[in-house]
């Protein structure tokens, strides 16, 4: 080939087009292309200043990087027809894309000729829109092709955990997202395996990886389901799930449609090993949530009076199992953990410790595990299945409310910071999958409507528990009555919009519903009682600055005390100060006296405030006399 072979892109131009010139119009020996070194040749005949130096062969045997606009269709066009843009996902070395060697590409071209560096790509049904992160502009030398990805469940059940790499993990997510992965999102490196979910990168959510890794199988869960076995037959297990999806599922609505179905449930005689395919864990919590609950079934309620069922032994045998698997997180051990949440305080003591301070610890547990899910990520654009990208939005908001609501309840600050997590909230369609549920008449996004209440509420919740309670709020609210009115206006407003959204409209007041709350209505009291405790709450934040605090008591080190001989020496009027002074009750009344120093206006503030707490306080009581006893029988959350 001949060395004098010119690029003439720019001697025969149409006219009114614009002429480009290249500096080097000239192709580069093989050797220099190969060193990518700058190829000097005297008079257009080889060889080349470097090649006759080297005493190597100055060769045009090898081919040009220079592509084609033709040639670049033909390639973007077969790879539409093929299932996967990426077959190389599976070896032994990371292949970043070389998409940054643009050495002998003009700078012109170079945006439009570089393959994409995202090759695991988002899904091919999105619902949202939204601009690849990869098209910044700091990026504009790299351009995008299309691509697919197909869908793949995160939560395999073939001896599998994925774990969640984070923004700031030792894995780079940055770094990881110019890998090449196979069409499933899969790549291996060095015996370790590494999950693209695809669908991010964009300018509103960033890279998402996890590592897979293989986990090992052993008999324990085996042996476990064989005392659960002893413990509930499985013909009693049917009655119990049956029970689960009438009383439990409408406000815990996290189980997935792949353990039960109607054919199941409504085997009269079911074979032994019907329910082999449920995890151990997460079929003895849900018999532990049913249990309560048998006297409603004709067959459990005579089993149950002559032989009390196993509800305590149930218990502590899952408890036993999670100890386990909570060591390899899956979606169903988190089931199973919330579950079990819900049944600490069922008359039973799992540890020698105080019930509340269990549940507090096991709720942090179960936060930790749900990050390594990572199911405080937006997940509804990405390539995993459609129900279990709904379960995982699900799952999220369960235990989102469980943090927030248990975190006010319990004066802790929440596991869940606002500024970590990005799920949507929920709507009809995450609950399109199934489209309805066994022994229900209405459709599955109706029958846990109040799920989506509650997790709204608890959204509100959140915003009492760091407005009015978390340590800086009470610092600086505890004694300025005006900043605390100020705040307090807005959750009122939202509480109002709630209550407005869940109760009838020609019924604004919560007293009036109580039509609501008798045998036959079908919404939840648990929620209706936790909108009533958040308005409570705000009151009694409203009532701490009106009693201005004491002082406190002069504080007297025992050992300061006894090398000092300190108490020997003390005066009677330092005695008085060591003594706790405790106000009668007539104090609380003395801000409320009007005064000549012009605080008039703020006396009328606090008059009013008793009064409006006076009346919300008659409202809550005639709530609460209105619960049937029936009510009190209702499987209700476990902050409550």
């Amino acid at each position: 080939m001949d060395n004098s072979e010119v690029d003439d892109s720019g001697a025969h131009n149409e006219p009114g087009t614009r002429t480009y010139r290249l500096h080097n119009r000239r192709r580069p020996c093989d050797q220099c292309r190969a060193r990518k070194v700058r190829c000097q040749i005297e008079n257009d005949k080889p060889p080349c200043q470097r090649c006759a130096q080297t005493e190597t062969a100055c060769t045009f045997v090898g081919r040009s990087r220079r592509t084609t606009r033709q040639n670049r269709t033909r390639s973007v066009s077969s790879s539409a027809h093929s299932p996967a843009v990426n077959h190389a996902s599976h070896d032994n070395t990371f292949d970043l894309d070389n998409s940054f060697d643009t050495g002998d590409i003009p700078a012109q071209h170079a945006s439009s000729q570089a393959p994409t560096i995202f090759a695991a790509t988002p899904p091919v049904l999105s619902h949202q829109s939204q601009v690849p992160y990869h098209q910044a502009s700091t990026l504009g030398s790299v351009a995008t092709t299309t691509q697919l990805q197909f869908s793949k469940s995160l939560d395999d059940i073939n001896g599998q955990t994925s774990i969640l790499l984070g923004a700031s993990s030792e894995s780079d997510p940055w770094l990881l997202r110019h890998c090449q992965f196979d069409e499933y999102g899969l790549r291996s490196f060095y015996g370790l395996q590494f999950r693209n979910i695809g669908g991010v990168p964009n300018r509103q959510k960033i890279p998402v990886h996890f590592i897979v890794r293989q986990d090992e199988t052993g008999v324990v869960d085996a042996s476990l389901r064989v005392k659960l076995n002893e413990l509930i037959p499985v013909s009693w297990g049917l009655r119990l799930i049956r029970l689960f999806y009438k009383h439990v599922y409408p406000v815990m609505p996290i189980i997935s449609s792949t353990y039960f179905n109607q054919e199941v449930l409504s085997d009269l005689y079911p074979a032994p090993g019907v329910f082999d395919h449920v995890p151990c864990h997460l079929l003895g919590a849900m018999y532990g949530l049913a249990i309560p609950f048998a006297r409603n079934d004709d067959h459990l309620s005579i089993v149950d009076m002559h032989n009390q069922l196993p509800l305590e032994a149930v218990w502590r045998l899952v408890h036993e199992t999670l100890q386990v698997e909570i060591r390899h997180p899956q979606l169903c051990v988190l089931q199973a953990g919330l579950f079990y949440l819900h049944g600490i305080g069922q008359d039973h003591r799992p540890l020698s410790t105080s019930p509340d301070a269990f549940k507090w610890s096991w709720l942090g547990s179960l936060v930790g595990m749900a990050h390594n899910l990572g199911l405080h990520l937006e997940t509804r654009m990405c390539a995993i299945p459609t129900e279990e990208k709904q379960l995982r939005a699900r799952l999220w908001w369960a235990l989102y409310t469980e943090d927030k609501w248990l975190s006010l309840l319990m004066g802790r600050p929440p596991y869940i910071s606002e500024d970590e997590w990005d799920v949507s909230p929920l709507e009809e369609s995450d609950f399109s999958v199934p489209i309805s549920v066994t022994f229900a008449d209405v459709t599955h996004a109706e029958l846990t409507r109040p799920f989506r209440d509650m997790s709204r509420l608890s959204a509100i919740a959140s915003l009492v528990q760091s407005s009015f309670y978390s340590l800086k709020a009470s610092q600086k609210l505890s004694e300025n009555l005006s900043l605390s009115i100020q705040i307090a206006q807005p959750i009122f407003e939202q509480l109002s919009l709630w209550r407005a959204s869940v109760l009838a409209p020609e019924s604004p007041t919560i007293t009036s519903n109580n039509g609501m709350l008798n045998d036959k209505a079908s919404y939840p009291a648990t929620i209706l009682v936790a909108h009533a405790t958040l308005v409570t709450y705000v009151w009694r934040a409203l009532l701490r600055p009106i009693v201005p605090s004491a002082i406190p008591p002069l504080i007297v080190d025992d050992q300061q005390l006894a090398e000092a001989s300190l108490f020997m020496e003390l005066q009677p009027h330092d005695i008085e100060n060591l003594c706790w002074d405790l106000p009668d009750l007539s104090h609380l009344e003395l801000p409320l006296r009007s005064t000549v120093d012009g605080t008039g206006s703020h006396d009328a503030v606090t008059q009013n405030l008793h009064q409006s707490s006076l009346a919300w306080a008659t409202s809550l009581s005639s709530l609460v006399k209105n619960l049937s006893p029936a009510r009190f029988h209702e499987f209700w959350y476990s902050c409550e």
